[in-house]
């Protein structure tokens, strides 16, 4: 289940545990998405990825079971990302920190801002 933590740029991280690919250069690598926003995620991953490495990430959302809804059958989505930091991250206390990426998205069509909006909005109903 996803869980809520606050986020210092007014929205929070909610906790998302789904496969991603990410290609960099000519490197195909899958980890796992552990929190998003609508304007970034952080991967849990095992790779070193230095900040300022551009991405292009894979998205595979669910279907939400809603029709007339965006996520009403299974989307995937692939968006350009910037690594801005990498290292430990602490996700609940008294848990280990998972090593990883917080990428922020970049170059995000109007219709993919509006997919992973609707995640977000679901995801944060969820937790409500």
């Amino acid at each position: 289940m996803a869980a809520k933590s606050q986020e210092k740029r007014g929205l929070r991280r909610l906790e998302l545990n789904m496969p991603v690919d990410l290609k960099r250069l000519d490197l195909l690598d899958q980890a796992i998405i552990g929190d998003i926003t609508p304007h970034g995620v952080f991967i849990a991953t095992d790779k070193s990825i230095a900040p300022g490495t551009e991405l292009e990430i894979e998205l595979k959302f669910p279907a939400n079971g809603a029709s007339g809804n965006t996520l009403s059958k299974p989307t995937a989505v692939t968006v350009m990302g910037e690594v801005v930091w990498n290292g430990p991250k602490q996700s609940a206390p008294g848990s280990p920190p998972t090593q990883g990426i917080g990428v922020r998205f970049t170059n995000m069509n109007a219709e993919t801002f509006e997919i992973i909006q609707a995640l977000y909005e679901r995801l944060d109903a969820k937790l409500v």
